[in-house]
């Protein structure tokens, strides 16, 4: 899912990656064991668990807009014991992301960990849900889609308002301190990355050729 695919990314720009992975026992396992192994990632943080892996599926929208539906499988059993049975590893690590295809107090779990090494946290809280006040306070930069930084900051529409004054209203609720940054991607128009002084900076999208 988007956990995995954040990594391979990383991966292949260079950095150094961990995956803690919750797979099932099925043939889409074995084949992603595989790539693991074709890319050189480690997989020796993975666990099986019994019954499928979790599934993604991207459909498009009578507006045009990307929807994805999602089946959790394996990712819902991610548990806390995982997370402590990789604790070294987050220890080392700089950065340590998260994402809701797996339990919100399991991220959270990794995320104390993280914090405690000094580590950064950034979590995408997509399949969207409500960021919960524990795990939030272990975050230090959020990365929404524009559909999810309407539910977060509580508003209809930010992009029919100010940016500014709707993204202002986060900083009082969201622990932490001036290294907090909320980054909204916009598709084709970019992202815009915020800061608690009210900074806002934005950043094109490159242009890509989809095949």
């Amino acid at each position: 899912g988007k956990g995995l695919a954040v990594a391979l990314g990383c991966h292949r720009q260079g950095a150094a990656v961990g995956l803690v992975l919750a797979v099932g026992n099925a043939a889409a396992p074995d084949a992603l064991m595989r790539q693991l192994q074709q890319e050189a990632l480690s997989a020796h943080l993975v666990r099986r668990y019994p019954g499928p892996s979790g599934q993604g599926a991207g459909w498009l929208a009578a507006d045009g807009s990307n929807a994805i539906l999602t089946f959790a499988g394996a990712n819902a059993l991610l548990d806390t014991a995982q997370v402590a049975a990789s604790a070294d590893a987050l220890a080392r690590a700089a950065l340590v992301y998260g994402q809701f295809e797996v339990p919100q107090e399991t991220v959270c779990a990794a995320f104390v960990l993280a914090r405690e090494a000094g580590a950064c946290t950034v979590l995408n809280p997509s399949p969207w849900q409500r960021i919960e006040s524990p795990l939030l306070a272990q975050t230090q930069v959020i990365v929404v889609n524009e559909r999810e930084a309407w539910q977060l900051l509580e508003t209809a529409d930010p992009a029919s308002s100010d940016w500014s004054a709707a993204v202002a209203s986060l900083w009082p609720r969201w622990p932490g301190g001036l290294q907090r940054r909320l980054v909204v991607t916009l598709g084709a128009r970019g992202s815009l990355s915020f800061e608690p002084a009210g900074h806002c900076e934005h950043t094109p999208a490159p242009c890509v050729t989809v095949r």
